[in-house]
């Protein structure tokens, strides 16, 4: 079986340069990497041959459609005789503010369970900390989901 040929540090900028912008055209590429076009063309055609690349894609954002940046979703042990207050103290936190925001009675793991749409990651952050810093909390599990995949200043590419 014949070895997939590697990366290059020229594939590199080729890629994270594409997953910034997969629109970026080949002659911006070769022109910040001091190639001619058709070798930038020629390394695409190649990164996508070998499978390095699988194509590119129009990704559609939660952001852009709701104005959400990400989903902070909890579960919350609260001092089973305040729960009521607790869920009233959420959904004050909320009240003035454009959220989406649900806190649920449950009769599980944990007795509360809070899901915030939020726009952006430091609202988030802020959000939980508001909730674990309740003094009727007594332990908490929070999920934080985000569009945030696939950023070229967070790869760590390396030739090969």
């Amino acid at each position: 079986m014949a070895r997939k040929k590697g990366i290059d540090e020229i594939d590199i900028k080729i890629i994270k340069r594409l997953l910034r912008n997969s629109r970026t055209s080949f002659a911006e590429i070769a022109e910040e990497c001091n190639m001619s076009t058709l070798t930038i063309k020629n390394r695409y055609n190649r990164l996508k041959k070998t499978g390095i690349i699988k194509g590119s894609t129009v990704i559609a954002t939660e952001e852009g459609i709701h104005g959400v940046e990400g989903i902070l979703d909890s579960g919350i042990m609260v001092n089973n005789q305040r729960v009521d207050q607790f869920i009233k103290h959420v959904e004050s936190l909320f009240q003035n503010k454009n959220h989406w925001c649900l806190p649920i009675k449950l009769n599980q793991r944990y007795n509360v369970s809070v899901t915030v749409l939020a726009k952006s990651i430091r609202e988030m952050q802020e959000i939980k900390d508001a909730l674990m810093q309740h003094p009727d909390v007594i332990s908490t599990e929070i999920t934080i989901w985000t569009a945030i995949r696939n950023i070229p200043q967070n790869l760590d590419l390396k030739p090969f």
